[in-house]
């Protein structure tokens, strides 16, 4: 059983144009929390954000944002901010990756 509420909260959700991460999106605007929907193909994500504005009725953002790039968090970050909300995170995780 999940004991924590989702309605009224803001969720970051990356990735959020296709696959499972779509999927987890309209299911945090199912419980009630708004989303910010980044992912590269802004054109998708705004036709999904007006798709769960629609069916939830939650406040939902589209920023288009490709996070391979090495300044994307920041970017992200920034669009954010514009829109007038604020992101606190509790941890954060780099890992490097390399090919032999």
């Amino acid at each position: 059983m999940n004991r924590y509420t989702y309605r009224n909260k803001l969720a970051v959700v990356t990735g959020a144009s296709s696959g499972i991460w779509k999927a987890y999106a309209n299911e945090l605007a199912a419980q009630g929390c708004h989303v910010v929907l980044a992912a590269r193909s802004k054109d998708k994500l705004d036709s999904m954000a007006r798709e769960i504005n629609r069916q939830y009725g939650v406040q939902t953002y589209a920023l288009a944002c490709d996070l391979s790039k090495a300044n994307a968090p920041r970017q992200l970050a920034e669009q954010i901010s514009e829109l007038g909300l604020s992101v606190t995170t509790q941890a954060l995780a780099l890992t490097a990756v390399s090919r032999k």
